[in-house]
């Protein structure tokens, strides 16, 4: 009895990522305060492959947790990083968050 072969996978087509305006959104924000993604990620405490996977669509629903952490690294809302209403960025916060990373991390 001959086994019979396993049909083959279709292949999916490879489109490049879209950024989602919360990616475009927390982008901009980062740039405006002159912050890398290593430096955001670093005080969001989130890797930062995470960090510029959503600034450019890969990940397009990330985790509640991650999304605080980096609304709190910026002085803003969750609810402003999404659809762009609710607190926006403060610099004193993100300043303040960054400098306390970067003390956190010299230690």
């Amino acid at each position: 009895m001959r086994k019979r072969k396993a049909p083959a996978k279709a292949k999916r087509a490879v489109r490049p990522n879209m950024p989602t305006q919360m990616g475009v959104r927390l982008k901009a924000i980062r740039q405006a305060a002159g912050i890398s993604a290593n430096a955001l990620s670093l005080a969001a405490g989130a890797s930062h492959t995470v960090v510029t996977q959503i600034e450019t669509g890969a990940i397009v629903d990330p985790r509640a947790r991650v999304l605080g952490a980096i609304a709190k690294a910026l002085g803003c809302s969750i609810e402003y990083l999404l659809d762009g209403q609710g607190r926006p960025p403060s610099t004193r916060a993100v300043q303040a968050a960054f400098i306390s990373a970067s003390e956190a991390q010299d230690q």
